[in-house]
């Protein structure tokens, strides 16, 4: 229950108090909240569809339309490039509705998630190290994964990337004169590229090696 009131917390702070435009109704049937959030992505007003999920979660807690919009949001507004908002609704679904046929698969449209926020929104070490984490995570819960060569030629990526930041740190402190602090980063890159695990290549490269 503690889990559920974070999450709703956050999800409001997110979307903010100020949505123009929203149907401030009450006691409604699930199929006016559902067609109400559907209209709202379709018209490219995604603030309006997580107003909407808000009141539909509600006044349905138990409605079997929650699983269907939580994906079809978390998709919508990974389209919008909000992925911070995706990764909100792909946990929705994990924490509250997911079956073990399609954990796998959740899990990973999450994992594109969080590296498509990383790639193209926040580079910041605290990004790159949950990202990491997480896919390492991922993992290690699904070592049999299909997705397991995505999986691993994404965190390639981003230990690369990781590596250059750590790089481009210590160059900064050599500039300005702090050997100290360079030092201590190139100490942490060193350590990271002794860590680095190359992604498995596919059975089929096998044959012409």
């Amino acid at each position: 229950m503690k889990y559920l009131i974070i999450n709703f917390t956050f999800l409001i702070l997110l979307i903010g108090c100020g949505a123009k435009n929203i149907d401030k109704s009450f006691n409604k049937s699930e199929e006016y909240w559902f067609n109400k959030i559907t209209k709202s992505v379709k018209n490219n007003q995604l603030n309006l569809a997580d107003d909407y999920y808000i009141s539909l979660y509600s006044e349905h807690i138990s409605s079997p339309y929650l699983p269907i919009l939580s994906l079809y949001l978390a998709k919508a507004h990974a389209d919008d490039k909000a992925y911070i908002m995706s990764i909100f609704y792909y946990d929705e679904y994990l924490d509250k509705f997911a079956l073990k046929s399609d954990e796998e698969y959740v899990n990973y449209l999450k994992l594109k998630a969080r590296y498509q926020n990383v790639s193209h929104i926040s580079k910041s070490q605290i990004s790159l190290k949950n990202a990491i984490t997480e896919i390492q995570n991922f993992k290690t819960k699904f070592p049999n994964s299909i997705y397991i060569l995505e999986t691993n030629t994404i965190l390639a990526s981003l230990k690369t990337a990781r590596d250059l930041q750590l790089q481009t740190i210590a160059n900064l402190y050599k500039k300005l004169g702090h050997t100290k602090a360079q030092d201590i980063y190139i100490d942490k890159n060193n350590q990271t590229l002794e860590n680095f695990d190359l992604p498995n290549a596919p059975w089929y490269k096998k044959i012409f090696e």
